[in-house]
């Protein structure tokens, strides 16, 4: 059993870590309990990210009726950050997949909102595609 996890759960690299943020926008402000801390947080993982030059996926539900990303992360003024719109449950839409072959890094960390529902189809996903190929998900 040990072999098995540490095949698939490894230390993190600034040169091989994408994160992964997932539909942390306005509607939910008023929806999600605690939602101003799950924030403050996200926004310093992107800081964080940004300062040791690691890229962000940022993904935004359908924005036209739930908003953009919240003002707090600050990802139109990050230069390691990409947004997309999506409107699938999981983050991995094609041209999020691409962007991410492009990028080709082989961890990844996850965070966002609606854990329920598209934080754990892209997690799903992920495991089905990313740690196929000997990748891991932290």
């Amino acid at each position: 059993m040990a072999a098995l996890r540490s095949r698939y759960v490894a230390k993190l690299s600034m040169d091989n870590t994408v994160f992964l943020v997932c539909d942390i926008q306005e509607r939910f402000r008023s929806l999600i309990h605690k939602f101003d801390h799950m924030v403050l947080t996200s926004a310093m993982m992107v800081k964080a990210a940004n300062v040791m030059k690691i890229p962000c996926v940022v993904t935004e539900q359908y924005p036209k009726a739930l908003g953009h990303t919240c003002s707090e992360l600050n990802v139109a003024n990050t230069e390691t950050v990409k947004v997309f719109e999506k409107s699938l449950f999981s983050m991995l839409t094609p041209e999020v997949s691409d962007h991410l072959k492009a990028l080709n890094r082989t961890s990844a960390v996850l965070f966002g909102v609606e854990s329920h529902v598209c934080v754990q189809q892209t997690a799903l996903v992920s495991l089905c595609n990313f740690v196929s190929r000997g990748n891991t998900i932290t």
